[in-house]
């Protein structure tokens, strides 16, 4: 499956290669651990600012976390419309009965088709993360602290 989708992801950038542009903003959908809603916006020509929201509904509880990221996109000139990123940013989120806030860093590549207003992008956002964490009808909760592979995934946005 993995060979299979790196075969059409390669071919489907070789094909529109010659068809790239920029764009100011975008918004999408990204799925991973969890499902999140994101916004991007180009603050510069070189840096862009992405926010969101991510729901995580799986393993019987569900969790929430609301994140900024700074990032500087760097082209990649050997393919128009390709690109990589990367920047630091922070979250906040409430799940299983704990409430946290991370430091977390990006890395990601996107790529940006030229004939329809649509970029596919796959990131990943570890953090270090806070948390205050509790068991359901426990009166008591302790501090957490630890590395946390926040979000992350593939994803599809549409620019404008």
């Amino acid at each position: 499956m993995k060979k299979l989708l790196t075969l059409v992801l390669a071919l489907t950038m070789g094909v529109s290669a010659l068809f790239a542009q920029e764009y100011k903003q975008a918004v999408g959908l990204r799925i991973g651990y969890d499902f999140s809603l994101t916004y991007k916006t180009f603050v510069s020509q070189e840096n862009f600012v992405d926010v969101g929201l991510n729901l995580a509904p799986f393993g019987g509880s569900f969790g929430i976390t609301a994140y900024a990221l700074y990032d500087w996109n760097f082209d990649i000139p050997q393919v128009d419309g390709l690109s990589w990123y990367v920047g630091p940013g922070a979250s906040v989120g409430l799940h299983s009965h704990s409430f946290y806030v991370s430091v977390n860093g990006q890395i990601g590549l996107e790529y940006k088709f030229n004939n329809a207003p649509v970029a596919i992008f796959v990131d990943y956002a570890p953090g270090i993360y806070l948390g205050v964490v509790g068991a359901e009808g426990d009166t008591g909760s302790k501090l957490s602290l630890g590395f946390a592979s926040t979000f992350g995934g593939l994803g599809v946005r549409y620019t404008f």
